[in-house]
């Protein structure tokens, strides 16, 4: 198979940075594959969770028998949209907004509105329009429908979904074409991941592992009896060659062993005591289906065959390991303790044989096995986690350029991850100050990746009841001060949220209204947010009174006030949403209206989508609104997004996984 090359600076994949520069928030070009935001912008779900903001205030109101001296009454205004609002304005409005057309970026969002809700009761309308967008439009609407259904209206889907993934007659015939394309067999690999990730019938799960299986061995024997026919070309020619003869569409067959790589890593499989493992990585394992010692080890000999399988499904595998474990970890309990170690054990190990010289592996490899190692170690005193942090250690010193930060991030999760042997937190003052060192002394490109690890770190400690370093803080705050570098003044800001610093808030006060670059001042803002600290809400109350010309100042700064549970952010909002008539500033108040989820706005924002779209039917306020009402109404504690984010690689990139251009799985929201 062609292998990707690796670029000799893995900061400088062109002369440019990356290939295709991502654009966050529609604001903030990134071109530098090692800058932090990257990071920030696939993993912030989890630490913003959206669902639980709740903007809904006490109002004392008279009563009814004021007069007579009986005093007043509290009444409750606002608050997060219910199950009842949702299904009495939002899916009807969905509906209709359907009905009337629009961008494809606003059908995406619809259809990724439907994915959140859910919900048997919509299960028949959402099918119907679903199913209608995977025969229907272009490419990527026919591929955001695939992903949709398996959230919607998963397990009733998943015979359907497998059909499409492995280009059966049956797929073929649903989407009228001779063959399914590879971008929507891709899709709908993910679509079987989420379905049954969200079902709990260990026979299902089971099945949807067999397809996934059977896509990746589907394409591998292809590949062979193409290769068993004729004279193997060599260098670059022959990796061109191999990715275009199994093109279809401007999807690869990478794509969909990717696809279904990360999808199997969402399926773990109920552990059975009586299976014996092997974990060399190396053997080929029967029944990988039966159960997760199977499913685990199966996966081990896609990591370590690099003469065999594609470095990008091999970096995404490393993912899938590393999402298995963890897992693992957290099914087993005290009775399997010792049987997932030993599993934990082994895919450690050909884990960390990656990064040795002799393996000469991708850097994509490497990357994807250092974040790996980050979601399988914890803060315990056993062996197998001590040798983690120590790899993870020695990547962080003594890695390429991308190895270090990750590896920082890594190390964060490890040192914040509550033991399950003796000495549950035994390692978390060894990573502390290790991640303190980094900030003080790794270079200064590599500091800011140190401080939004320190972030990291806390806020997961502290969530679990663990108290946090004051020490820690004082010395964020003092290099969030010195900062001369916007970029760095944002990094710095949002771990001092995270840590919900008091020395931090302080700092960021100040800052908030001395910073000119208004993509730092928005992360000054988010970083107050995240604080939880009130006393920030009039200074943010005041930036948001002065931000009408900063969209993303504006938003963040909106979104900030939202996290602190300000009662009035809804309602200035909404009065600015009803009276500019900018694009550009109704979009991002209605992002921001849609990350806080408070009821008072959806009226306001149901109404954008009732305005008559421009004659090719893009309409960026419309598309705003649609992506607005999608996450108000998620009303789950962990994203469906995040899920898929947590530990991936995402400069491994895959068209139909995530990339520049916005086309892929995790591009969508």
């Amino acid at each position: 198979m062609g292998t990707p090359k690796t670029p000799q600076n893995p900061l400088a994949p062109s002369p440019d940075g990356l290939d295709t520069p991502f654009t966050l928030n529609g604001h903030e070009k990134i071109g530098n594959p090692g800058a932090w935001q990257l990071w920030w912008e696939f993993n912030q779900d989890r630490f913003l969770r959206y669902s639980s903001i709740n903007t809904g205030g006490s109002v004392l109101t008279q009563g009814s028998d004021w007069e007579l001296g009986n005093g007043a009454e509290t009444t409750r205004k606002g608050g997060r949209l219910t199950a009842k609002n949702i299904q009495d304005a939002v899916v009807p409005a969905i509906r209709e907004g359907i009905r009337e057309g629009g961008s494809e970026e606003f059908l995406k969002s619809a259809m990724m509105a439907m994915a959140k809700i859910g919900g048997e009761q919509n299960e028949e309308a959402f099918e119907f329009f679903l199913h209608f967008f995977m025969n229907n439009g272009q490419a990527t609407i026919n591929e955001t429908a695939a992903v949709a259904l398996g959230l919607a209206c998963g397990p009733k889907n998943l015979e359907l979904l497998s059909a499409i993934a492995r280009n059966t007659e049956k797929g073929q015939k649903f989407l009228k074409a001779d063959e399914v394309p590879m971008g929507i067999r891709a899709f709908a690999a993910y679509g079987i991941g989420f379905a049954a990730s969200n079902s709990n019938d260990d026979s299902l799960r089971r099945n949807a592992v067999a397809d996934l299986i059977a896509v990746l061995e589907e394409v591998d024997e292809e590949v062979d009896t193409k290769d068993k026919s004729k004279k193997k070309k060599k260098g670059k020619d022959a990796d061109k060659d191999e990715d275009t003869k199994l093109t279809v569409g401007s999807a690869t067959r990478s794509d969909l062993q990717v696809a279904s790589m990360v999808s199997i890593g969402l399926i773990p499989l109920k552990f059975e005591s009586d299976v014996e493992v092997c974990i060399c990585g190396t053997c080929e394992v029967e029944g990988p289906e039966t159960s997760y010692q199977a499913q685990v080890t199966y996966l081990m000999r896609y990591f370590t065959a690099n003469e065999e399988f594609d470095a990008n499904v091999r970096a995404h595998t490393a993912s899938t390991l590393g999402r298995l474990v963890l897992a693992g970890g957290e099914m087993a309990g005290t009775k399997f303790h010792d049987a997932i170690n030993e599993i934990k054990l082994g895919t450690a190990e050909i884990l960390s044989d990656s990064f040795s010289r002799a393996a000469q592996q991708p850097q994509a490899v490497k990357n994807s096995a250092i974040m790996a190692l980050g979601l399988m170690g914890d803060a315990d005193s056993e062996d197998v986690d001590r040798w983690i942090r120590a790899e993870l250690k020695r990547q962080a010193s003594k890695g390429g350029p991308l190895s270090k930060r990750f590896a920082l991030m890594s190390l964060a999760e490890v040192g914040s991850r509550r033991g399950q042997g003796d000495d549950l937190w035994s390692a978390s003052s060894e990573i502390r100050m290790e991640l303190m060192s980094h900030l003080s002394r790794a270079k200064r490109d590599v500091r800011p990746w140190a401080g939004l690890a320190l972030g990291v770190f806390g806020y997961q400690r502290a969530i679990q009841g663990q108290e946090l370093d004051s020490n820690v803080d004082r010395s964020l705050a003092k290099i969030a001060k010195k900062s001369k570098m916007a970029g760095d003044l944002g990094a710095y800001s949002v771990a001092l949220g995270l840590r919900k610093s008091k020395t931090g808030t302080d700092l960021l006060t100040a800052k908030l209204t001395s910073t000119k670059d208004t993509i730092a001042r928005s992360y000054v803002a988010l970083g107050l947010g995240l604080s939880g600290n009130k006393v920030a809400v009039a200074t943010l109350q005041d930036t948001l009174e002065t931000s009408d010309r900063e969209p993303l100042v504006q938003s963040r700064t909106g979104l900030a006030l939202g996290l602190l549970g300000d009662s009035a952010v809804v309602e200035e909002l909404t009065r600015r949403l009803e009276k500019t008539h900018s694009r550009e500033k109704r979009a991002s108040i209605a992002t921001a209206l849609g990350f806080i989820g408070d009821k008072r706005s959806l009226d306001a924002l149901i109404a954008l989508l009732e305005k008559k779209s421009t004659s090719n039917g893009a309409s960026p306020t419309r598309d705003a609104a649609m992506l607005a009402i999608g996450y108000m109404s998620d009303r789950t504690r962990t994203p469906w997004r995040s899920v898929l984010a947590h530990g991936t690689n995402y400069l491994a990139e895959t068209r139909t996984l995530l990339n520049g251009k916005s086309t892929g799985v995790l591009n969508l929201k």
